[in-house]
This record gives C-alpha cells, sequence and structure tokens, in this order.
C-alpha cells in the first residue's frame, strides 16, 4: 500500500507540474450519483449477539449485499492533441445499509480522444475511508481504511458529458471489534469489488 501511494503521489506532483506549464486546460465538475460496488464479502460480515430474553434466541446483524459510493470531483485536465489528462479530488460517502463513511480521494485519469464526442482510457485513484460507523444495534468499532482504484472511463458528450467507469476497488479491510456480549464472525470487515459508475461531467 505505501509503495502504490508514494507512486500515485509522484503521478499526481509530476502532473501538476505539467498542468502549471502547459495549455489550454479545464476545469472539471463531476458529479456521480449512480454507483455500484459489488463486493461478495460485505454480506459475509455478521456480529452476533442476544436476542429477547424470553425468546431465547440470537440475533444476527450482517452487513448489507449492496454498497454505492456517490461521489463528486473538482479537478483540472490538460487539452493534449489527441487526448485527455485530467486530475480530481473526490468526495463522497460510502454507504452500505449496516455501515457508511466519508470517502474522500485524488484521481488521476488518460482519455484518448477517438472522436469529438467521444473518449475513453484508464484510471488510477486513490480514497480514504476515515470513521465509518455501524448502524445496526451492536457497538461495533471500525477502523479507518485506504483504498486503491483501477479501472477504465468513457465520457460521451459535447458541452455535457455523460461518464461511465468500471474499476475494480482494492480496500484495506476495516478492523472490527465489538464489546461483548456480542461476537464477531471476523476482526475484519472486507469491502473490495467492482465499482460501477454513472455521472455527468462539465469541462469549463
Amino acid at each position: 500500500m505505501k509503495r502504490i501511494m508514494t507512486g500515485f503521489i509522484a503521478f499526481i506532483l509530476s502532473a501538476q507540474a505539467w498542468a502549471a506549464n502547459s495549455t489550454p486546460s479545464d476545469l472539471i465538475l463531476d458529479f456521480r450519483p449512480g454507483t455500484l460496488l459489488l463486493s461478495s464479502q460485505t454480506h459475509d460480515f455478521e456480529v452476533l449477539g442476544p436476542g429477547p430474553q424470553k425468546l431465547n434466541i440470537q440475533e444476527v446483524e450482517q452487513g448489507g449485499k449492496i454498497t454505492s459510493i456517490p461521489n463528486m470531483r473538482l479537478g483540472i485536465g490538460l487539452n493534449l492533441p489527441e487526448s485527455y489528462l485530467d486530475l480530481t479530488g473526490v468526495i463522497g460517502v460510502l454507504l452500505n445499509e449496516r455501515f457508511r463513511s466519508l470517502a474522500l480521494g485524488l484521481d488521476g485519469c488518460w482519455q484518448y480522444r477517438a472522436k469529438r464526442n467521444v473518449s475513453f482510457g484508464p484510471h488510477l485513484g486513490l480514497m480514504y475511508f476515515p470513521n465509518p460507523e455501524w448502524t445496526g444495534d451492536a457497538d461495533v468499532d471500525l477502523e479507518s481504511s485506504w483504498a486503491t482504484t483501477i479501472g477504465f472511463q468513457l465520457s460521451v458528450g459535447y458541452d455535457i458529458l455523460f461518464v461511465f467507469s468500471l474499476d475494480y476497488l482494492a480496500a484495506q479491510p476495516f478492523d472490527a471489534d465489538v464489546d461483548p456480549p456480542w461476537k464477531l464472525s471476523d476482526d475484519e470487515l472486507d469491502f473490495s469489488g467492482v465499482l460501477l459508475q454513472f455521472g455527468v461531467q462539465g469541462r469549463l
């Protein structure tokens, strides 16, 4: 993870230096409300605890199957002869039926301009999820986590672009702990998986 972070930061700094001496450039505004994180791990995480005493049953809280990360992006883009090079900051929310967190990040994307209104290419991102919160009855303590995203992005349009992104999100699992008498099925909550994103983007 440290090597990935170091390489990513070096890329951001070198690209920023290039952006400062290159023209033309765009201000990028990007809003992605349509996101779906497909992870096979979240629903396997269970918190076990005592149910109503009269019924003598055990209560089970599980991570939800559906996770989303709606987000907004702001940054700068370079208009190269046949491509775009974009650097954006990311702010959003990690949402699951049983846990949630603020999402902060950086993203670098290179896109080949196949046509005037169509561009596509790879991108790499780094995200941070601070102080996640468990929303069930159990008092579960989740630690902050880092994640990287790598994938492919497609943009279609003129003044307003429709953006589609297919990524893999590799996350450091949330370290988990709980107060007795509750028990955990695992001491980590892994939410890595395939991330689908859809949104709109303006280049000013």
